[in-house]
């Protein structure tokens, strides 16, 4: 008999809460589970408390940004290791680099398109590799 699959959960991690409501409704409509902070901060008690498997954050939020918020998950092993997704309108090279040496795996661009695009292909890694 073939082995069910837990749904990986997401946290998402939005200061404003029209976005929150936005993003978070994308994500269920593609399937999964998810979680919710409002900040950096927030983002990380949560990840002290839940098995998270990816986490798509802001990047610019009041108090810890997501590129702090990122690169606190990746110095402290006791929050594990999620797939990192940072949402932002930056688009210089210069900040995707940013990105992906705090340790995310992608950089998507704002917009509603883009984000239901990358978000598929994001889960199909974690999903590989558990």
């Amino acid at each position: 008999m073939p082995k069910v699959r837990a749904m990986p959960k997401v946290l998402l991690v939005e200061d404003s809460m029209a976005e929150q409501m936005r993003l978070k409704t994308i994500i269920q409509k593609i399937g999964y589970t998810v979680a919710c902070a409002s900040d950096g901060r927030q983002a990380l008690e949560l990840l002290k408390k839940r098995s998270i498997q990816l986490v798509v954050s802001d990047w610019r939020m009041p108090a810890m940004t997501g590129i702090d918020l990122c690169r606190t998950l990746r110095k402290e092993p006791a929050y594990g290791s999620p797939y990192f997704i940072l949402l932002t309108g930056f688009n210089t090279q210069a900040d995707m680099v940013a990105g992906m040496d705090a340790g995310a795996i992608d950089r998507a661009v704002a917009g509603v398109a883009g984000f239901s695009q990358l978000f598929p292909f994001a889960f199909r890694h974690v999903l590989r590799i558990e």
